[in-house]
């Protein structure tokens, strides 16, 4: 019974850390996306 709570455990960590690392690349990518406009390189103003 442990032993299932620790894998449950392991399992939901490494759900949130997957879904972490893609919300970290989500907003680097608007990040850059956003630099990227403020300077004038996305919508030519």
């Amino acid at each position: 019974m442990i032993a299932a709570g620790i894998i449950a455990a392991v399992v939901f960590v490494l759900a949130l850390s997957r879904s972490a690392g893609l919300a970290d690349r989500k907003m680097e990518e608007i990040y850059r996306l956003s630099a990227a406009g403020e300077a004038g390189g996305m919508n030519g103003n």
